[in-house]
């Protein structure tokens, strides 16, 4: 069967929507605890935009929907538009680029080369470099500085398109696309904990952070006496809503990092809460070798030290450096002052006046198996995580 490019850009005056989609089996026990079985290795990968065609383009989309709408489509990942920056030659087997690190482009799959809607050609992926992409073909025409380099997948139209008809030679309309080959995303832009992925990307906070906070409980009612209320999980559940706006491509990534870590619901990793949930008792001097801390007491040693859901505290210092100590040990001093004991030292001296913010770390997993990217620009993303935290 005829294999056809889909040449039809997105209009880029609203964004293009890319979303993943995992599938995880969770089966939960009444206290709480979870066994989380994985069922989908990769994603589903879905991309939505609008578009706008006239004329030529116009007239060519329309065939292409008659004929080949249901076929397999070679679909470029617009969001993924870049420039080549050295000019190719004809018979050119490597195309130059800035950078290839936060673009999708995989081994095996395609890339595109374009100018125009009518002006293209696209080759097998040989191997990729920091800054290019050797073909597995040579170009059959040259191409000069500027040329759109695209990584390409193959999928399907949605069986529904829907179009406008704004002048007799001019449509608008809205392309859902399955792509087909997504795999394992290779770049890791996050750090591990003690063994543990740790994502510490801070939500903007132009929107508030969205709680939730849960508590499994049974009641017995039987309307003629009192209520009896048992606490089947013996924790919270609490959940949180992080908004990422206007990431850049290097943000981008660490969320998507994340996201191949995760897999949906299925693995955990430690997330910080980003608020100030414990304060430093004042006119403290830290050296880097010390390991302990007086804080504001919070009842931490009798209600939270020990609770698997809250191993870690994130030290953000107004000099710059972020610390993530494992809490060893936790006493009360007296009514106002507990003293907390890393497993580690600090590894940087400070005083009390030096720190931002201490916050919590929790043990979460994603709370959706589907995540969802809004590309504002190619180069400018916004996105939503929200997670749970959980007693592991």
């Amino acid at each position: 069967m005829t294999l056809q490019i889909l040449t039809t850009q997105p209009n880029w005056t609203t964004p293009v929507l890319e979303r993943l989609e995992w599938r995880t089996d969770i089966i939960k026990s009444r206290d709480g605890t979870e066994q989380r079985i994985k069922l989908r290795e990769h994603p589903r990968h879905l991309i939505e935009y609008d578009f706008l065609v006239a004329r030529s383009e116009y007239r060519a989309l329309q065939v292409q929907l008659l004929r080949w709408q249901s076929s397999r489509w070679l679909i470029p990942l617009w969001m993924h538009t870049q420039q080549i920056t050295i000019a190719a030659p004809i018979n050119s087997t490597r195309i130059h680029m800035a950078a290839t690190a936060t673009y999708e482009y995989q081994v095996g799959s395609h890339l595109y080369l374009s100018i125009s809607t009518t002006q293209y050609e696209y080759h097998p992926v040989y191997a990729i470099g920091p800054d290019y992409i050797d073909l597995a073909a040579p170009t059959t025409q040259a191409w000069p500085i500027g040329t759109s380099v695209i990584p390409a997948r193959y999928g399907r139209i949605a069986s529904s398109v829907k179009m406008q008809a704004i002048t007799g030679d001019v449509g608008s309309g809205n392309l859902q696309i399955n792509i087909e080959n997504t795999t394992s995303f290779d770049t890791v832009e996050n750090e591990l904990v003690d063994g543990l992925l740790y994502f510490g990307l801070e939500p903007n906070r132009s929107d508030p952070v969205d709680m939730s906070w849960t508590r499994n409980q049974g009641i017995l009612d039987y309307g003629t006496g009192p209520i009896t209320t048992y606490d089947l999980q013996g924790y919270t559940e609490i959940t949180r809503a992080y908004s990422y706006l206007s990431l850049n491509r290097t943000g981008r990534n660490k969320v998507r990092s994340l996201l191949n870590h995760c897999k949906g619901m299925r693995a955990p990793f430690l997330l910080p809460t980003f608020q100030a949930d414990i304060a430093a008792v004042s006119n403290q001097t830290r050296l880097a070798a010390d390991h302990t801390l007086n804080i504001e007491s919070v009842n931490y040693s009798n209600d939270m030290f020990g609770r698997v859901t809250y191993p870690y505290l994130r030290l953000e210092l107004w000099t710059g450096p972020i610390l993530i100590k494992l809490v060893k040990s936790s006493i009360i001093v007296d009514s106002t002052t507990e003293t907390l004991s890393f497993s580690t030292p600090f590894g940087t001296p400070f005083t009390s006046k030096d720190i931002k913010r201490i916050s919590y770390v929790n043990m979460s997993r994603l709370d959706s198996d589907a995540v969802e990217f809004s590309w504002i620009t190619p180069n400018v993303v916004s996105m939503a995580i929200t997670a749970r935290g959980i007693p592991e």
